[in-house]
């Protein structure tokens, strides 16, 4: 399997089925490059993301799109993903769908 291959191609020689998700993601990353590496993998899954590059923006698309997942570093400027999914989660009401969240941890930090 290599990193320009489809799903089918994503199986590899352990016959690795991705899973059907029909759902809409949306991707919170903060860091242009793990925006691309995370989207390379959705891609590899058969799926993609809609991208918002901090939390408020996060939270404005989610005002306009019923998401089914959330992806989200938990350490981003501005509203961080923790606080992100509150406000989220405080937005929806008990007839809205339910959806997931994923935090990431996606920060590199240099040791001394």
């Amino acid at each position: 399997a290599g990193i320009d291959g489809n799903r089918e191609a994503a199986r590899g020689e352990r016959g690795f089925k991705a899973p059907a998700f029909d759902g809409k993601i949306l991707l919170a990353e903060d860091n242009p490059t793990n925006r691309v590496v995370i989207q390379e993998q959705l891609r590899l899954l058969g799926c993609s993301a809609d991208e918002a590059s901090d939390g408020r923006e996060a939270l404005a698309l989610w005002r306009m799109h019923r998401y089914a997942l959330l992806l989200t570093d938990c350490q981003m400027p501005g509203l961080d993903g923790w606080q992100t999914c509150a406000r989220m989660r405080a937005i929806t009401t008990t007839n809205s769908p339910r959806f997931t969240v994923v935090v990431t941890p996606c920060r590199i930090v240099k040791s001394s």
